[in-house]
């Protein structure tokens, strides 16, 4: 699937999704999202990216509680960014923007922020390296970035859990392991500075593909994921690595 059969997937499926109350419900995590916060470096006056914004989780918790910076979200899901800018419109929230773009070149000019985060969005990247370099591009000089994304698990030799995902058509790319994505922003001029874990369990209706899928797959990785089928659902578990990377 070339990269832009990716974005437009992943721009269907979440343009209809993002704003529901079933994927508000799944992917809201109040623990999760104040240690994050806890690893922004706050400075008065500074902009930061929300990058894959989704439905502005992250963006508004930002603007809402600092009301002396700028945050910006960005997102390929056009139709949820109307809905956010409308929130914004609603509650009387000045310094918080939504921005939609075409998920690959970032529409802002170099140095334009302290710092970016960007939770559940990374493994739907099609050119991770592209998107670290528009991250190093928009950043000042002693930016950071602040990732949050599913890991792979280290025991998961065949890739069960990107087959999982690929059972839908979202534009889902690759959950990587740790080591993998350590690598990928040293060689793109990051270092980590702060880390903590987390993890993230959401449904998925069953049917025969992941039943075949789970038929092929060793028993010790389908644990690691905490596989359940409860009625029509099947139940994943995923750790997810929050890491704060500081420009090199």
């Amino acid at each position: 699937m070339s990269n832009r059969h990716i974005i437009e997937a992943a721009r269907k499926r979440f343009d209809a999704q993002l704003h529901t109350t079933e994927y508000k419900r799944i992917h809201a995590d109040n623990e999760q999202l104040a240690k994050l916060v806890e690893l922004i470096d706050i400075q008065k006056g500074k902009k930061y990216l929300d990058l894959g914004t989704g439905n502005g989780y992250v963006a508004f918790s930002l603007a809402k509680r600092y009301s002396d910076i700028v945050v910006y979200g960005l997102d390929i899901a056009s139709n949820s960014i109307e809905k956010n800018n409308e929130m914004c419109e609603d509650e009387n929230i000045e310094n918080l923007h939504f921005q939609s773009y075409n998920g690959i070149d970032f529409p802002f000019e170099s140095g334009s922020f302290l710092g970016s985060i960007s939770r559940y969005a990374f493994h739907h990247f099609p050119n991770v390296n592209h998107s670290i370099s528009e991250i190093r591009r928009v950043l000042e000089p002693t930016g950071f970035f602040i990732l949050s994304d599913p890991l792979m698990d280290e025991d998961d030799c065949e890739n069960f859990v990107d087959q999982f995902q690929m059972q839908i058509q979202d534009g889902h790319v690759h959950f990587y392991r740790k080591p993998e994505i350590e690598k990928i922003f040293r060689e793109n001029g990051f270092l980590i500075e702060k880390e903590f874990e987390s993890s993230i369990r959401y449904p998925r209706q069953m049917n025969r593909n992941y039943e075949e899928l789970f038929e092929r797959t060793q028993e010790n990785v389908l644990h690691k994921y905490k596989i359940e089928i409860v009625e029509d659902n099947v139940y994943i578990t995923v750790r997810v690595m929050n890491i704060m990377f500081r420009k090199d």
